[in-house]
């Protein structure tokens, strides 16, 4: 029996051959921002609870649901933040996919918030959601979470369908 063996370089299909990536640095970026901005949420919970939940029961007896409401979204948000980073630094694409959603959904909510409130105090939450949405629909983190859209050519090179080569 001559020959080469079936897996030297030789007999090696470069279409099929695994592909290393490295994490960019825009997926580190949404992680570090994700895993923050749930921790944020979670001390504006806690406080929120301890100053004014808390007070209400001792004092009153009795919390406005409406408050309640707030408290529970809150929590479910940073722990939502927290785990959204955490499986986009991963790659997962439903995380991607509801980390966008969810940044759109927002951004929708807070450009009404303005329109029906007639005051500017949202508009650091229209930027923030902005740069979040533009980070999460980069090349890079997109590419990260949906790793079927990047293909490697015979040469190694990385490049993407849709785009001139």
């Amino acid at each position: 029996m001559t020959g080469q063996p079936v897996g030297s370089p030789q007999n090696a299909d470069p279409w099929r051959a695994p592909v290393v990536r490295s994490r960019p640095g825009t997926v580190w970026f949404v992680m570090i921002w994700s895993v923050f901005s749930g921790l944020l949420e979670a001390l504006l919970a806690a406080a929120i609870y301890v100053a004014v939940i808390r007070d209400d029961q001792v004092h009153e007896g009795s919390v406005p649901l409406g408050l309640w409401v707030y408290f529970v979204l809150l929590v479910v948000a940073a722990v939502l933040n927290i785990v959204l980073g955490v499986f986009i630094f991963r790659g997962a694409r439903w995380a991607w996919t509801t980390a966008v959603a969810l940044v759109s959904l927002t951004l929708v909510l807070d450009v009404a918030a303005i329109v029906v409130y007639h005051g500017a105090a949202g508009l650091i939450s229209v930027v923030r959601d902005l740069v979040a949405l533009r980070v999460l629909l980069s090349r890079n983190v997109r590419d990260w979470c949906n790793p079927a859209r990047t293909v490697r050519g015979p040469d190694g090179r990385q490049w993407h369908p849709g785009t001139a080569r």
